[in-house]
């Protein structure tokens, strides 16, 4: 009996080390793995990506108006150009949820 209970508690200090070896392999892998800092703009026009890189430049510093002007441009370069496309589609939504107080929901 005591053997068992012995090897038992062997068995679990087997197991946890283990697992808390597992942990920290795993945690030393995730901060090797480095993030991009800029997500990449892809888009067929350099035009329309200059227009675009202007426009969140502009939204970055509360210009929404120069913004979204810019942005149209960049869609107007690129009808296709989803970055463009999202960044301005979420501005001309805030414009309106700020514009009428309210979410368009409502």
């Amino acid at each position: 009996m005591k053997q068992l209970m012995g090897l038992l508690i062997v068995l679990m200090m087997f197991g946890c080390t283990k697992r808390d070896e597992h942990i920290t392999k795993a945690d030393e892998t995730a901060s090797q793995v480095s993030t991009p800092k800029e997500i990449p703009v892809t888009s067929r026009s350099d035009e329309a990506i200059d227009a675009y890189r202007k426009g969140r430049e502009l939204s970055e510093h509360a210009h929404r108006a120069e913004a979204i002007k810019e942005l149209e441009k960049a869609v107007e370069l690129d009808p296709g150009f989803a970055q463009a496309l999202a960044l301005l589609g979420s501005m001309k939504i805030a414009q309106t949820k700020n514009h009428h107080g309210h979410c368009l929901s409502h």
